[in-house]
């Protein structure tokens, strides 16, 4: 063994990294939280003592990112905010990840526009079943290494059991595609993120984190950005315990230049340091898992 295979085994995982999530929606105000509630930025956050709150933009937003050395994801509500995603762009190129409303006719305008990754949700899935021909087509669209996907999930009795279930979209139907080791490691075969927020039955945020999901998301062979019940410290600690180096988090309203009780700037000094550059498991040329769905 070299010495510098000795030092990287000494390293241990990778360690977890925070993601910040903006939602976009198209009317005047147009930076939300997870649940739609308009985002302003409080007097004093960030360093600005003259700051007051106001309208954010997601160009402000990026700007910020990069100036506290975090990437992000900006998520679109809908189609009509894509503009406002590119512009933000511009701000930060190769360090932020764009979801929503994404589908074969606009991944790659994102991606030639300065996104990372760009996150796909309810276009590859119809009448709650999974549509691999669309994930594939996707893939080809953008290559792996810029493509992610929404396992977002809810838990719910199905046959007598606790399950999990895909959700990638709260105003649509829950879909029948269950999180398992398989059926995540199919998704990873064909993306190199999969973001995941976990939801009550009634579309809100948990109260805590599910210790079940994480071990379940961790079986993830590409990393796995993870959101919903992280309301302190702690839970921030029990996953990296839990996430092998797999799972990184991430977090919107509740961050403190939005009013909230987590701190920006420590998240951002201890949990920052995001790239675009993946963490890709090798894996088979051929997904022999596909041929089981």
């Amino acid at each position: 063994m070299t010495s510098q295979e000795g030092a990287q085994l000494d390293a241990g995982p990778p360690k977890m990294e925070f993601i910040p999530t903006i939602y976009l929606r198209s009317n005047d105000r147009e930076v939300v939280g997870i649940q739609g509630t308009p985002l302003t930025l409080k007097e004093g956050s960030c360093g600005k003592e003259d700051t007051k709150e106001k309208k954010l933009t997601a160009s402000y937003v990026a700007k910020e990112w990069k100036q506290n050395g975090l990437g992000g994801i900006i998520y679109l509500l809908d189609s009509k905010c894509q503009k406002k995603a590119l512009e933000a762009l511009q701000y930060h190129k190769g360090h932020i990840i764009i979801g929503g409303s994404v589908d074969c006719k606009n991944a790659r305008t994102f991606i030639d526009s300065g996104a990372s990754h760009v996150i796909v949700d309810s276009y590859i899935f119809s009448d709650g079943q999974i549509m691999l021909e669309r994930l594939l087509a996707l893939e080809k669209v953008v290559g792996k290494e810029h493509l992610a996907v929404n396992l977002s999930c809810v838990r719910r009795l199905h046959k007598g059991r606790s399950k999990f279930f895909a959700w990638p979209d709260r105003r649509q139907e829950i879909t029948s595609f269950e999180l398992t080791e398989q059926g995540i490691k199919l998704i990873a075969h064909h993306c190199s993120r999969i973001f995941c927020m976990n939801f009550t039955p009634n579309g809100k945020e948990p109260s805590s984190i599910d210790t079940e999901l994480l071990i379940e998301m961790s079986s993830s062979p590409v990393p796995v950005v993870y959101g919903g019940g992280i309301h302190s410290s702690s839970a921030i600690e029990l996953m990296e315990e839990l996430g092998a180096g797999v799972l990184d988090f991430t977090l919107t309203d509740s961050l403190d230049i939005f009013g909230g009780p987590f701190e920006f700037s420590k998240l951002a000094a201890e949990h920052g340091r995001f790239t675009p550059t993946t963490r890709i498991s090798d894996q088979p040329h051929i997904c022999t898992l596909c041929r089981m769905f």
